[in-house]
């Protein structure tokens, strides 16, 4: 039977109340909310576990739920929040994530907006599942107030022995602890993303193994190939955790260097103005523009041929979206998208899977100024092409 993981959410006419959604396809209308905006200043969370069952005790797993919640609140930092004109979104000027303060609690009660369930359920909380063998995890929303736009729920992660044991022929008997707890970490941080709003396939990717937010991601890694093979290599796991942090979900937006010694140096010349003996490129990307270098080795001294500027942005499947009610007195203003309270995608361009950027390459000595687009996913593929005479020239920097 196959693990699937739901990102579920109690949603009805009235204020705070409704139905139970998957992240399959039929998501209620504001299932794909983040759980908690701005408004909300503090969360106070509970863990509750059977040990016995999940392998892994309480005193264990308070520094792994902080880890997780401290991950993401670093991801969302690093995303920045300067998108917006001045007055265009009130009374917060941005939408910021993970903004809040979690502080745990000593006891769960059934009032808490957020519990932690490792490898236990109450009779109310199994009936959020049709099978609750089915799962590995699940963030599952139980209620979401309109007016606040706040949320309460809870994060399963399944036992790897008894009755909630999931359906899983080749999982591993020792996935929680083995390794560092590795495979523990990462599935939190899955179930974790939800809560901030991120849906499955945010960056991008297909490959269950090389996205953190791909569906299949916490089955995959709970498995006896998967847990075997990164637990007896201290190198593969560390570079496994690594690359898979929330905050690489936003890595191809922030400002970064990228250098590469594989482009081809004729198509480089012929449309850069970079002399055909300058083998290497280094490219600076900022927010508005990039710089462009060119070196004649590896190593060697950098020279400044141009920037890029970019004058538009076209952004494509959004990795947050925010989805406003009527009822809500969270924002007194937002930008007016021809359809006050249709899907909007208020975080900016950080919060994008993809973005296309439209604009103009200007070399040092103001000989050249054609135009360009580049192309960024958040874990795939980035291109920069230039227009030349009508026809787009794609050999720009392949290394990218």
């Amino acid at each position: 039977m196959r693990i699937v993981l739901w990102l579920a959410a109690a949603l009805a006419t009235t204020a705070s109340a409704g139905t139970v959604s998957s992240g399959g396809g039929r998501l209620s209308k504001y299932a794909g909310n983040p759980w908690f905006l701005e408004n909300i200043p503090e969360v106070r969370y509970c863990i509750e576990v059977d040990e016995e069952a999940f392998g892994v005790p309480r005193a264990a797993l308070v520094p792994i739920v902080e880890e997780g919640l401290d991950a993401w609140r670093a991801a969302f930092a690093a995303a920045g929040d300067g998108w917006y004109d001045a007055g265009e979104l009130e009374p917060f000027g941005a939408v910021r994530l993970a903004t809040q303060r979690f502080i745990l609690q000593g006891a769960c009660s059934s009032d808490l907006p957020l519990r932690f369930q490792f490898g236990t359920l109450s009779e109310e909380q199994r009936a959020y599942f049709a099978n609750a063998n089915d799962y590995v995890g699940a963030a599952i929303r139980t209620d979401y107030d309109l007016t606040t736009m706040s949320s309460r729920g809870f994060v399963y992660l399944a036992p790897l022995r008894g009755p909630l044991k999931p359906d899983l022929a080749t999982l591993h008997p020792e996935a929680w602890t083995a390794g560092g707890s590795f495979a523990l970490r990462l599935v939190l941080w899955h179930e974790l993303g939800h809560i901030f709003g991120i849906g499955h396939g945010a960056g991008g990717q297909t490959n269950e193994m090389s996205e953190l937010m791909n569906e299949r991601f916490p089955e995959v890694i709970v498995t006896r190939g998967t847990v075997d093979q990164v637990a007896a290599s201290p190198a593969m796991r560390e570079s496994l955790l690594e690359k898979r942090r929330p905050v690489e979900l936003f890595r191809s937006f922030q400002e970064r260097t990228i250098e590469g010694c594989d482009f081809d140096a004729p198509v480089q010349a012929g449309t850069l103005g970079i002399p055909i003996e300058y083998r290497c490129s280094r490219v600076v990307v900022k927010r508005d523009q990039a710089d462009v270098f060119a070196m004649q080795q590896t190593g060697g001294p950098a020279e400044h041929f141009g920037t890029l500027r970019w004058s538009h942005n076209q952004t494509n499947t959004a990795m947050v979206w925010l989805n406003l009610p009527e009822e809500q007195r969270v924002f007194t203003r937002y930008p007016d998208t021809g359809d006050a309270l249709a899907y909007k995608t208020l975080l900016g361009e950080l919060a994008q899977s993809e973005v296309v950027k439209n604009g103009s390459y200007r070399s040092k000595d103001g000989r050249l100024n054609i135009p360009v687009r580049a192309t960024y996913q958040t874990r795939g593929k980035r291109t920069i092409v230039a227009i030349q005479q009508g026809q787009f020239n794609d050999g720009l920097f392949p290394g990218l």
